[in-house]
């Protein structure tokens, strides 16, 4: 296990310090210090250390601590959590997906599809299989497996193609990803096992369901602290398709004052790129009271006429955004380009 660090002055600052003493300290989840090491910092910071992995470790999550040995009370300045597992060559490779790579509100059932290859190509075409919904999995380190609690589960042999089709409910899922505040979507966690007959050997796969709210999901990037009421607001927004591609789309953004009962009206309209990011650039409405934020809800549509929204309305709780303005003295400058070649 190799681990390499570079130390830091305190605070934010990014100035290195060399030729200090660090101590490197790995410890199991039981906070047993299995290994330790003093070294220097180079002149450049960096300080690393080599830990050869015992045959006989036990698996699971191990950390890494740094003790900055130049301070006077030694304080930890570094921390790193790394996994340890032993890998077993299987005799085949299972293969497991949903058959969407998503699933909207009224689609409630997913059809899951499972097959095995041999590592030389061949199909299993004479297999069993099971497939389990997992509600939690987490291992134990004292018993050396994973605790997994089982939800919805299907078995079955495969077909003469040796594959194996199950159908899992997602209605509740649905229901439950409806309640959030904030989750636009909410991935789902199965195993597959698969049994060949003919050696009877068990080989698992695990993959993800997705359930989301809407097929495309549209995110704003504006600034944390603030806006001045009278000048330009600039900032970016993002949309992906569900399954995390990019979204290129028509996006209309909408307003109206913080708090108010007024509807919402255009503010822009705009499209994103290639890559699902786009630019927004408009002045705030004008408002009575200069403390006022605004209320913004941005809608953004393909060509297919796939939708997706982000909004602060009773029905969409979950996107509650407003863009705060402030009434201290702001100079602003800009330039008509970010980079100048020489």
């Amino acid at each position: 296990l190799n681990v390499r660090g570079i130390l830091l002055k305190g605070g934010e600052s990014k100035t290195v310090v060399a030729d200090a003493e660090v101590e490197f300290r790995v410890e199991d989840e039981e906070n047993t210090v299995l290994y330790q090491e003093k070294v220097k910092t180079s002149e450049f910071g960096v300080a690393s250390m080599a830990w050869k992995i015992p045959e006989n470790v036990k698996l699971g999550q191990y950390r890494i601590r740094v003790k900055n040995q130049s301070q006077d009370e030694g304080n930890y300045v570094g921390y790193q959590s790394v996994k340890i597992s032993r890998y077993d060559l299987p005799n085949f490779a299972v293969n497991a997906k949903a058959l969407k790579a998503y699933y909207l509100p009224a689609e409630n059932k997913a059809e899951v599809e499972v097959s095995a290859d041999y590592l030389f190509g061949k199909p299993v075409t004479k297999g069993k299989v099971r497939i389990v919904r997992e509600e939690e999995r987490s291992w134990n380190y004292k018993e050396q497996k994973y605790d997994i609690s089982e939800g919805e589960s299907h078995e079955g042999k495969t077909d003469e193609n040796g594959k194996y089709t199950a159908k899992f409910d997602l209605k509740e899922d649905h229901e439950d990803l409806k309640d959030s505040d904030y989750s636009k979507f909410r991935d789902l966690s199965f195993t597959a096992y698969f049994t060949d007959l003919t050696t009877n050997r068990t080989e698992q796969r695990r993959f993800d369901v997705r359930v989301t709210k809407e097929p495309i999901h549209v995110y704003f990037i504006g600034r944390e602290n603030g806006y001045h009421a009278n000048l330009p607001i600039n900032a970016y927004l993002s949309a992906f398709y569900a399954d995390g591609a990019p979204c290129q789309c028509e996006v209309e953004l909408k307003g109206r004052e913080d708090d108010s009962d007024e509807k919402f009206t255009t503010i822009l309209k705009t499209k994103t790129n290639s890559l699902g990011g786009g630019r927004l650039s408009f002045m705030r409405p004008k408002f009575e009271d200069l403390d006022d934020d605004l209320d913004i809800k941005i809608i953004a549509r393909d060509k297919n006429g796939l939708q997706g929204t982000y909004a602060d309305d009773e029905d969409d709780s979950y996107y509650n955004k407003d863009i705060n303005f402030e009434e201290d003295s702001k100079l602003e400058i800009t330039t008509e380009k970010t980079i100048y070649k020489p």
